[in-house]
């Protein structure tokens, strides 16, 4: 990721200070944005078109997550465990509504155990 190359790059240059440098940099502005975003809903949020854009942006997000998991699982129809592990973090998480964390503890170690296997 970019943060990865970032805190590479600074380590490279000017050691662990150049690492925390380049660390700090590269998270100050998306945080700063997120923050300024954060006080604009809390201010704006009563409003009917913030309400309309939020849940638009929203669907379009959903659509977006849609795209990237199609995309990821291009090479799981090969395998009917990985398709069934797909398909049921997608039954727990997105259907069932159970906590994301819960889905991932379980399904995490579960893909792991299997790719392992898989190898073996």
């Amino acid at each position: 990721s970019v943060g990865n190359f970032a805190l590479i790059l600074g380590y490279r240059d000017s050691g662990v200070p150049g690492a925390i440098a380049a660390g700090i940099g590269i998270v100050t502005l998306p945080f700063l944005i997120l923050l300024g975003l954060g006080m604009f809903y809390f201010r704006f949020s009563d409003l009917e078109v913030v309400r309309q854009a939020l849940a638009g942006m929203a669907a379009v997000t959903g659509g977006l997550v849609v795209a990237v998991a199609l995309k990821m699982s291009q090479g799981v129809h090969r395998h009917r465990t990985r398709l069934l592990l797909l398909a049921g973090t997608f039954v727990a998480f997105g259907l069932m509504r159970w906590p994301f964390l819960a889905v991932i503890a379980v399904a995490g170690p579960l893909a792991f155990w299997l790719a392992w296997r898989e190898q073996g």
